[in-house]
């Protein structure tokens, strides 16, 4: 929604063309419809940037962590149509495992994709792991055993090169905010400090679009200076001869020196 963001580019181009085919073929682009959709508009939403942004922002944000949050179960039931009716039914039996153990402990952590593919063979321990993401070389989830079994399912692990990791913060409380967030101060604003710094901000990048263009107008410079050196060495070249080869070499050779050294000014100016 910024500046340097498509917003940004819709505005720059559209004045730039507009003036452009008017200036240059008379074309009337001016007219009320396109200052209203392409110039007012865009212009409209880069003074509302930030609503906007954290607008979206927090739609998507939600929308990762719902998705994030969804149950197995969930995940299951969504999955149903490519899944095999034999792994959702073995699914759904893990899971209803958990609901016969009182004391459930839960390890997450990580391991790698051929120890993962080994677990078919522990299918009659008293454990259930739960594959949460996963990719080239290691598969993330978490496993659920009783405090009864503890003790043997960690070996179980131990072997296949389980990795205990951090148990992320989405994981273990789901739907609540970042703790952080609450300790960190919010600024307020009010709409008449809201609406002051978007009207500066607006001047500010309207000033900076044609600073900049006329910045890239030198470019023209170049070629128009060019042009010149190269007409005036052709001139004193002449028509023919032994002198005008030389004239050629030594002027294109002049020409070429100085504008490397315009050249080489421009990129100290923007060096420095």
């Amino acid at each position: 929604f910024g500046a340097n963001g498509i917003t940004g580019m819709i505005f720059y181009i559209a004045v730039v063309a507009a003036a452009g085919l008017q200036l240059g073929f008379g074309i009337e682009m001016f007219t009320l419809p396109y200052i209203l959709l392409l110039v007012i508009l865009p212009l409209g939403v880069m003074m509302f940037k930030e609503p906007l942004a954290h607008l979206v922002a927090n739609s998507i944000k939600r929308n990762v962590v719902n998705l994030k949050h969804k149950t197995v179960a969930d995940a299951a039931i969504m999955a149903s149509d490519t899944m095999s009716e034999e792994l959702l039914r073995k699914t759904r039996e893990d899971l209803e495992k958990l609901n016969d153990l009182k004391f459930v402990r839960a390890v997450y952590g990580k391991m790698p994709r051929e120890s993962y593919d080994k677990l078919g063979y522990f299918t009659d321990k008293e454990f259930v792991f739960i594959p949460i993401t996963e990719n080239d070389d290691n598969v993330y989830g978490v496993y659920f055993v009783s405090k009864q079994h503890r003790a043997m399912v960690d070996d179980i692990f131990a072997g296949l090169y389980f990795e205990r990791m951090k148990m992320p913060a989405e994981l273990t409380s789901p739907g609540r905010p970042d703790q952080n967030d609450k300790d960190k101060p919010k600024e307020k604003k009010s709409v008449g400090n809201f609406i002051i710094e978007g009207v500066i901000e607006l001047f500010e990048t309207c000033l900076s679009y044609l600073t900049n263009t006329m910045s890239f107008l030198r470019v023209g410079g170049f070629i128009l200076s060019h042009a010149g050196m190269m007409l005036v060495v052709g001139v004193l070249a002449g028509d023919g001869g032994v002198g005008t080869v030389i004239v050629q070499i030594l002027g294109n050779a002049f020409v070429i020196g100085m504008e490397g050294f315009l050249v080489g000014i421009q990129v100290l100016r923007l060096e420095f």
